[in-house]
């Protein structure tokens, strides 16, 4: 469906070119795609320099050098974050990080599965999703939303269980 509006298709032909390893970004990056691509490419060089990570209060500081390196001025002033949770833990907390919010997603993936609920299987991908694209778990609305449908999510499970228990 994203293809079939205009606004959308424009941006995801503007991204796509930028997605090869190859890829030039252009130089400055002022275009919302361009200053995602950016913070991708800054973040990924900064994880295989960091295999352990940076700590959770180093990287903006770590990604503000990236861009300053770069001649980034524009994203250098907005501080411009990781935009994408993945990217973001990883940089925070190392590979061994990277891989524990993994298996917690796919974790909470699965038990939506099990549970044969469209609705969580739903939000479940929404938020795997959602991760690629922004640091969802840097903001309050995006804890607040995940904590919500996790609980959501284990009392539907324990009140399955329950039930099955008792039949």
């Amino acid at each position: 469906s994203a293809w079939c509006i205009p606004v959308t298709q424009k941006r995801l032909s503007q991204v796509a070119p930028a997605t090869s390893c190859d890829a030039v970004l252009p130089v400055p990056a002022k275009a919302s795609s361009a200053l995602r691509m950016l913070a991708w490419s800054s973040s990924w060089e900064l994880m295989r320099e960091n295999p352990l990570g940076l700590g959770t209060g180093n990287v903006q500081e770590a990604l503000n050098g990236k861009y300053e390196s770069r001649g980034e001025n524009y994203a250098l002033k907005r501080n411009l974050n990781a935009h994408s949770q993945y990217l973001q833990t990883g940089l925070e907390l190392g590979w061994s990080g990277l891989f524990i919010l993994l298996a917690a997603l796919l974790g909470f993936f699965r038990q939506a599965v099990k549970l044969r609920s469209p609705a969580f299987v739903v939000i479940a991908s929404m938020v795997l999703f959602h991760c690629l694209a922004e640091s969802m778990l840097e903001v309050q609305s995006g804890i607040v939303f995940f904590a919500f449908w996790m609980a959501c999510l284990a009392l539907t499970g324990d009140s399955r269980e329950m039930s099955a228990d008792r039949a």
